[in-house]
């Protein structure tokens, strides 16, 4: 009996260890389960991971294709752009050429219109009330600046027709500038500028023909560049400008029976015109002491030139050029673009050769001999820019071709021939040949001036 009882017990606490070994296997079961529904679930959330990550890398590989094409399109678009700047300046100086012809032939028109009696004499005399009426009253808005400060010429609107209003007030007697008035009137040059009129009353004034694009002091010289008007001078503008300016000088020391000395040569009273010709202002008004030495025009005339050369206005300047040479060359002006070696050469040994005129065997070292000189120096530089020459930067009122050019059928059949430009004919010559006041020293530049004065 004993026995029995003991395998009942054993039986007893086998059935229980079974039972608790099968509640853990139940419980490892459902771990196991979970495990795998986790896994499940985490191989699903890779699967849209993996199938996200392609959706981007195509987004991905669109976009930089699009950005190709963007950057392709924007290159384009920058080029379109270019081309059309470069077609708009050309339109923009195709109409200030078209604007030029425009005035050119009303101001011909005007002229055509004047009186017979005003053509002979050149010039008409003007009331004050007709200068007030010009030039609204002397108004400052009217009032011209040279360099920064005010001067004493106005811009007036006189006969349908721009003009330079000088005021000369009671610094010259009645007779004196009677004198200076008839004595402007009989100098025509293409390159000096013209009377158009006086006023005899209080006060008094004369008037020119207006010069558009101020002077050359202040085209030149970078510290001087306000104005809207102002231009940047090329090289071979540069040398055209002064063989133009010393055509002009040569003839006023043509004048028989003495010459006119301008004695105030400086850029400041060289004016430039619409198509930038060069006219000296301010010979005529003050008498010197002895009119008859012409040294003095030609050194400032080298100086012009060392100004021309360096686009620069300061004290020494004269002293350096003329110790070193090669400075010359080392301070040549950059924005007149790259100038020819041997042009700048020539052209600087001549501007040191007028300068120094009273130094060593330059004594009677004239303008027709610069002239001369000026004339093969800018025959160089003609053919240099025909051919090529250096690629440079054009002005704004530049295209391909100058837009300067008057074309032929606006000038004068006869005056558009090129001629000497030292046969001129002065009012003072003793030949009958100099009784005429036409302008048959003309070149082919002075020819295209903007303006023709009365003659």
């Amino acid at each position: 009996m004993n026995q029995i009882g003991e395998f009942e017990a054993w039986i007893k606490e086998e059935s229980e260890r079974r039972e608790k070994l099968q509640a853990t296997l139940d419980s490892d079961k459902e771990c196991i389960e979970e495990a795998k529904n986790y896994v499940e679930k985490g191989k699903t959330k890779l699967h849209s991971l993996a199938e996200l990550q392609e959706v981007l890398s195509s987004k991905v590989k669109t976009m930089m294709e699009a950005k190709s094409q963007a950057e392709v399109e924007l290159e384009r678009v920058v080029l379109q752009r270019g081309e059309m700047i470069t077609e708009i300046e050309k339109l923009r100086s195709q109409r200030d050429v078209f604007n030029r012809r425009i005035e050119f032939c009303k101001e011909r028109e005007v002229i055509g219109s004047v009186s017979k009696e005003e053509v002979k004499c050149g010039y008409r005399e003007y009331v004050a009330e007709d200068i007030r009426l010009a030039t609204e009253t002397y108004s400052d808005r009217l009032r011209l600046k040279s360099g920064g400060n005010w001067t004493n010429v106005y811009r007036g609107r006189i006969k349908h027709t721009t003009v330079a209003v000088k005021v000369i007030g009671d610094s010259l007697s009645d007779e004196a500038f009677g004198a200076k008035v008839k004595l402007l009137n009989e100098i025509r040059h293409p390159n000096l500028v013209a009377i158009a009129g006086f006023c005899s009353q209080r006060p008094k004034c004369l008037l020119f023909e207006y010069m558009h694009n101020g002077n050359l002091r202040d085209n030149l010289f970078t510290s001087q560049r306000k104005s809207r008007r102002s231009k940047i001078l090329k090289w071979h503008d540069r040398i055209r400008i002064a063989h133009q300016v010393c055509s002009g000088l040569g003839f006023l020391h043509s004048v028989k029976p003495k010459p006119i000395v301008h004695g105030r040569l400086t850029p400041s009273k060289i004016l430039l015109d619409r198509n930038l010709v060069p006219k000296i202002t301010g010979f005529g008004l003050i008498m010197h002491s002895d009119q008859s030495d012409t040294k003095p025009d030609v050194m400032a005339f080298g100086v012009l030139l060392l100004h021309l050369l360096t686009g620069r206005n300061w004290h020494g300047l004269l002293k350096a050029m003329s110790m070193n040479q090669t400075s010359i060359l080392r301070d040549l002006d950059q924005t007149a673009g790259k100038w020819p070696l041997e042009l700048a050469k020539e052209f600087g040994a001549l501007a040191v050769k007028c300068s120094s005129v009273n130094r060593g065997g330059n004594m009677d070292f004239s303008t027709k001999e610069i002239m001369e000189e000026l004339g093969k120096i800018r025959e160089k530089a003609d053919e240099f820019k025909t051919k090529g020459g250096y690629e440079e930067a054009t002005n704004s009122n530049m295209d391909e071709g100058d837009p300067n050019d008057i074309p032929s059928v606006f000038m004068c059949p006869i005056l558009q021939v090129k001629s000497n430009p030292y046969h001129f004919h002065s009012p003072y010559s003793s030949d009958s040949e100099s009784n005429s006041l036409l302008f048959s020293g003309s070149n082919e530049e002075s020819t295209r001036s903007s303006r023709w004065v009365f003659v």
